[in-house]
């Protein structure tokens, strides 16, 4: 397939049905408000109850995180044989955690935002690497801490438990 192709895919999937940032616990979907700043609620909750959500209930609700949106891609990836991969992306000063996803067609490595509520220039915009490498030198020079980790999520996991693969 070209890339052209299973971008439009994932993006029919993820952007064309509008889904939100969040998740679902208990029959109820939560997600941030920040109209009056930092939402402390939801950040709380997002690191005592939530768990990484099966990708058929994301769909099915629209609704997750990062990590819940990369899962959504690569089951739809997995579906057409596309090789893809799941990454943590860890900001060495700011310390934030992200995931994201990379696929390979075209003997390119596409890098491709689709996280709900991304406001990232880039967001929906196929990035492309010559090689996994180039692709990981990328985010490094940016002071990121990069490690694949496509065979460590745990559907029913708390997202930390990623956090022990970083250095």
């Amino acid at each position: 397939m070209k890339i052209a192709e299973i971008s439009t895919l994932l993006k029919r999937e993820l952007y064309e049905n509008d889904y939100q940032y969040g998740f679902c616990f208990d029959g109820r979907k939560y997600t941030p408000n920040f109209k009056n700043g930092f939402d402390a609620e939801f950040f709380n909750l997002s690191k005592t109850v939530y768990r990484i959500q099966d990708p058929q209930d994301t769909m099915k609700e629209k609704i997750g995180t990062c990590i819940d949106a990369v899962i959504v891609m690569k089951t739809i990836l997995d579906e057409l044989d596309v090789p893809s991969k799941i990454w943590l992306l860890h900001h060495n000063v700011k310390k934030t955690p992200h995931t994201i996803l990379t696929f390979e067609a075209e003997e390119k490595v596409v890098y491709l935002e689709l996280t709900p509520q991304s406001n990232k220039p880039w967001y929906g915009k196929e990035i492309l690497y010559e090689n996994e490498q180039s692709f990981v030198d990328s985010f490094q020079k940016d002071d990121f801490t990069i490690i694949e980790v496509t065979n460590q999520i745990i559907i029913g996991s708390h997202p930390d438990s990623l956090l022990q693969y970083l250095p």
